[in-house]
Protein backbone atom coordinates (compact mmCIF):
# COMPACT_ATOMS: atom_id res chain seq x y z
CA UNK A 1 0.00 0.00 0.00
CA UNK A 2 2.78 2.40 0.97
CA UNK A 3 4.68 1.43 -2.17
CA UNK A 4 1.67 2.31 -4.36
CA UNK A 5 1.17 5.71 -2.69
CA UNK A 6 4.88 6.45 -3.04
CA UNK A 7 4.84 5.63 -6.74
CA UNK A 8 1.80 7.86 -7.39
CA UNK A 9 3.36 10.73 -5.45
CA UNK A 10 6.63 10.36 -7.36
CA UNK A 11 4.76 10.23 -10.69
CA UNK A 12 2.72 13.35 -9.86
CA UNK A 13 5.82 15.30 -8.84
CA UNK A 14 7.67 14.15 -11.95
CA UNK A 15 4.78 15.10 -14.24
CA UNK A 16 4.46 18.54 -12.59
CA UNK A 17 8.18 19.19 -13.09
CA UNK A 18 8.07 18.14 -16.76
CA UNK A 19 4.98 20.28 -17.42
CA UNK A 20 6.51 23.37 -15.77
CA UNK A 21 9.84 22.86 -17.48
CA UNK A 22 8.91 21.86 -21.02
CA UNK A 23 5.34 23.06 -21.26
CA UNK A 24 2.18 20.96 -21.78
CA UNK A 25 2.94 20.30 -25.44
CA UNK A 26 6.44 19.02 -24.64
CA UNK A 27 5.47 16.10 -22.41
CA UNK A 28 7.43 13.07 -23.69
CA UNK A 29 5.49 10.31 -25.37
CA UNK A 30 6.48 7.78 -22.74
CA UNK A 31 4.88 9.83 -19.95
CA UNK A 32 1.21 9.10 -19.49
CA UNK A 33 -1.47 8.75 -16.89
CA UNK A 34 -1.46 5.38 -15.15
CA UNK A 35 1.11 4.00 -17.55
CA UNK A 36 -0.87 4.73 -20.77
CA UNK A 37 0.77 6.21 -23.84
CA UNK A 38 0.66 10.00 -24.02
CA UNK A 39 -1.29 9.83 -27.30
CA UNK A 40 -4.26 10.86 -25.20
CA UNK A 41 -2.59 14.23 -24.62
CA UNK A 42 -2.97 17.00 -27.17
CA UNK A 43 -1.02 20.10 -27.91
CA UNK A 44 -4.29 22.03 -27.60
CA UNK A 45 -6.24 21.39 -24.37
CA UNK A 46 -9.55 21.94 -26.18
CA UNK A 47 -8.80 19.27 -28.80
CA UNK A 48 -9.36 16.47 -26.31
CA UNK A 49 -12.76 17.89 -25.38
CA UNK A 50 -13.73 18.25 -29.04
CA UNK A 51 -12.58 14.73 -29.83
CA UNK A 52 -14.55 13.37 -26.89
CA UNK A 53 -17.69 15.22 -27.99
CA UNK A 54 -17.31 14.05 -31.57
CA UNK A 55 -17.00 10.42 -30.46
CA UNK A 56 -20.18 10.70 -28.38
CA UNK A 57 -22.13 12.68 -30.97
CA UNK A 58 -25.24 10.83 -32.24
CA UNK A 59 -24.45 12.09 -35.76
CA UNK A 60 -21.06 10.41 -35.85
CA UNK A 61 -20.84 7.45 -38.24
CA UNK A 62 -18.09 5.09 -39.29
CA UNK A 63 -17.64 7.00 -42.53
CA UNK A 64 -17.23 10.29 -40.70
CA UNK A 65 -20.27 11.86 -42.39
CA UNK A 66 -23.54 13.05 -40.89
CA UNK A 67 -26.50 10.82 -41.69
CA UNK A 68 -29.58 12.73 -42.83
CA UNK A 69 -33.10 11.31 -43.10
CA UNK A 70 -34.50 12.55 -46.40
CA UNK A 71 -38.00 11.22 -45.79
CA UNK A 72 -40.66 13.62 -44.55
CA UNK A 73 -44.33 13.44 -43.70
CA UNK A 74 -45.48 16.00 -46.23
CA UNK A 75 -49.28 16.16 -46.61
CA UNK A 76 -50.76 15.67 -50.09
CA UNK A 77 -50.68 18.75 -52.26
CA UNK A 78 -53.80 20.85 -52.21
CA UNK A 79 -53.63 20.97 -56.01
CA UNK A 80 -54.30 17.19 -56.05
CA UNK A 81 -57.41 17.69 -53.94
CA UNK A 82 -58.55 20.50 -56.24
CA UNK A 83 -58.08 18.31 -59.29
CA UNK A 84 -60.13 15.48 -57.80
CA UNK A 85 -62.92 17.84 -56.79
CA UNK A 86 -62.98 19.30 -60.30
CA UNK A 87 -63.33 15.84 -61.83
CA UNK A 88 -66.18 14.98 -59.45
CA UNK A 89 -68.12 18.24 -60.12
CA UNK A 90 -71.48 17.35 -61.67
CA UNK A 91 -73.06 19.29 -64.49
CA UNK A 92 -76.45 19.13 -66.16
CA UNK A 93 -77.67 19.99 -69.65
CA UNK A 94 -79.98 22.95 -70.15
CA UNK A 95 -81.70 24.26 -73.26
CA UNK A 96 -82.49 27.98 -73.13
CA UNK A 97 -84.48 29.87 -75.77
CA UNK A 98 -84.61 33.66 -75.84
CA UNK A 99 -87.71 35.01 -77.56
CA UNK A 100 -86.33 38.54 -77.75
CA UNK A 101 -82.98 37.53 -79.25
CA UNK A 102 -84.39 34.63 -81.28
CA UNK A 103 -81.56 32.43 -79.99
CA UNK A 104 -81.45 28.95 -78.54
CA UNK A 105 -78.47 27.87 -76.44
CA UNK A 106 -77.69 24.38 -75.18
CA UNK A 107 -75.32 24.60 -72.25
CA UNK A 108 -73.82 22.60 -69.41
CA UNK A 109 -74.04 24.16 -65.96
CA UNK A 110 -72.76 22.92 -62.59
CA UNK A 111 -75.13 21.59 -59.98
CA UNK A 112 -75.70 24.19 -57.25
CA UNK A 113 -75.68 27.23 -59.53
CA UNK A 114 -78.91 29.20 -59.97
CA UNK A 115 -80.70 29.05 -63.30
CA UNK A 116 -80.37 32.82 -63.64
CA UNK A 117 -76.57 32.61 -63.28
CA UNK A 118 -76.42 29.82 -65.86
CA UNK A 119 -78.43 31.84 -68.39
CA UNK A 120 -76.49 35.06 -67.76
CA UNK A 121 -72.94 33.77 -67.27
CA UNK A 122 -72.82 30.56 -69.34
CA UNK A 123 -75.45 30.92 -72.05
CA UNK A 124 -74.66 34.65 -72.31
CA UNK A 125 -78.27 35.47 -73.12
CA UNK A 126 -79.94 38.74 -72.25
CA UNK A 127 -81.80 38.43 -68.96
CA UNK A 128 -82.33 41.56 -66.92
CA UNK A 129 -82.35 40.29 -63.32
CA UNK A 130 -82.58 43.80 -61.91
CA UNK A 131 -82.49 42.77 -58.24
CA UNK A 132 -79.52 40.44 -58.85
CA UNK A 133 -81.20 37.39 -57.36
CA UNK A 134 -82.89 38.94 -54.32
CA UNK A 135 -86.44 37.95 -55.32
CA UNK A 136 -87.43 41.60 -55.39
CA UNK A 137 -88.53 41.83 -59.04
CA UNK A 138 -89.80 39.66 -61.90
CA UNK A 139 -87.21 40.54 -64.54
CA UNK A 140 -85.54 37.10 -64.44
CA UNK A 141 -88.83 35.38 -65.24
CA UNK A 142 -88.56 32.21 -67.36
CA UNK A 143 -91.11 29.67 -68.56
CA UNK A 144 -90.45 25.93 -68.32
CA UNK A 145 -91.89 23.41 -70.71
CA UNK A 146 -94.61 21.32 -69.10
CA UNK A 147 -92.49 18.19 -69.36
CA UNK A 148 -89.49 19.67 -67.56
CA UNK A 149 -91.34 21.75 -64.97
CA UNK A 150 -92.07 18.59 -62.98
CA UNK A 151 -88.32 18.07 -62.51
CA UNK A 152 -88.12 21.01 -60.11
CA UNK A 153 -87.53 19.80 -56.58
CA UNK A 154 -88.71 22.88 -54.68
CA UNK A 155 -92.02 24.68 -55.28
CA UNK A 156 -92.06 28.49 -55.45
CA UNK A 157 -92.26 30.40 -52.18
CA UNK A 158 -94.97 32.94 -51.38
CA UNK A 159 -92.51 35.78 -52.07
CA UNK A 160 -91.71 34.34 -55.49
CA UNK A 161 -95.39 33.91 -56.33
CA UNK A 162 -96.00 37.55 -55.39
CA UNK A 163 -93.28 38.64 -57.83
CA UNK A 164 -94.58 36.32 -60.57
CA UNK A 165 -97.93 38.08 -60.33
CA UNK A 166 -96.12 41.15 -61.69
CA UNK A 167 -94.81 39.31 -64.78
CA UNK A 168 -97.01 40.14 -67.82
CA UNK A 169 -96.66 36.73 -69.49
CA UNK A 170 -96.56 34.42 -66.47
CA UNK A 171 -97.94 30.90 -66.87
CA UNK A 172 -98.47 27.89 -64.63
CA UNK A 173 -94.94 26.72 -65.41
CA UNK A 174 -93.32 30.11 -64.79
CA UNK A 175 -90.52 30.62 -62.27
CA UNK A 176 -88.08 33.30 -61.29
CA UNK A 177 -84.78 31.88 -62.53
CA UNK A 178 -82.88 33.38 -59.59
CA UNK A 179 -84.91 31.21 -57.21
CA UNK A 180 -84.27 27.95 -59.04
CA UNK A 181 -81.09 26.17 -57.93
CA UNK A 182 -79.87 23.47 -60.30
CA UNK A 183 -79.99 19.84 -59.17
CA UNK A 184 -79.06 16.56 -60.84
CA UNK A 185 -82.74 15.77 -61.38
CA UNK A 186 -83.05 18.85 -63.58
CA UNK A 187 -80.79 17.46 -66.29
CA UNK A 188 -82.32 18.18 -69.71
CA UNK A 189 -84.66 21.01 -68.67
CA UNK A 190 -85.91 23.44 -71.32
CA UNK A 191 -86.82 27.04 -70.55
CA UNK A 192 -87.61 30.16 -72.51
CA UNK A 193 -87.07 33.82 -71.73
CA UNK A 194 -90.32 35.54 -72.75
CA UNK A 195 -90.67 38.97 -74.27
CA UNK A 196 -92.22 40.87 -71.38
CA UNK A 197 -92.89 43.83 -73.66
CA UNK A 198 -95.43 41.88 -75.70
CA UNK A 199 -99.03 43.14 -75.31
Amino acid sequence: MRSTLWKRTLFSARYTWIKSTFGYSKVPLWVGWRGHSSNSFSSNPTDETNNHNSRNSPHNTNSGTISTDTTSNVPPSSSDEGASSTKSAKTIHICVHSVVESKTKRIQAPVGMTLMEAIRDIAKLDIEASCDGCCACSTCHVIFTTETYVKLREPPTEEELDMLDLAPSATKSSRLSCQVRLTEEMDGIEVSIPDEMEP
